[in-house]
């Protein structure tokens, strides 16, 4: 996935000249990107943090807090 890409699949509508809003915002799209990229990456976290993008538009820092709440408490009732 493209930084574009990741923008795009977060919900970015309004960007500055780098491409990103923030510092922070940039750092979360690559964390993110990292995640989609890697190969070990299981379809279960693909799935799971795609559907925190959906329900995050425009607030991907959201969606990734989101979605390691999420692992972290899957990971507790396992």
């Amino acid at each position: 996935m493209t930084h574009e890409q990741a923008h795009r699949a977060a919900g970015c509508t309004v960007v500055d000249s780098c491409g990103c809003r923030t510092v922070l915002r940039w750092q979360v799209l690559k964390i993110i990107n990292d995640v989609f990229d890697n190969a070990d990456t299981t379809l279960e976290a693909r799935t799971g943090l795609l559907q925190r993008l959906r329900e995050n538009i425009d607030r991907p820092e959201q969606a990734l807090m989101a979605h390691l709440q999420d692992r972290e408490d899957a990971g507790r009732h396992s």
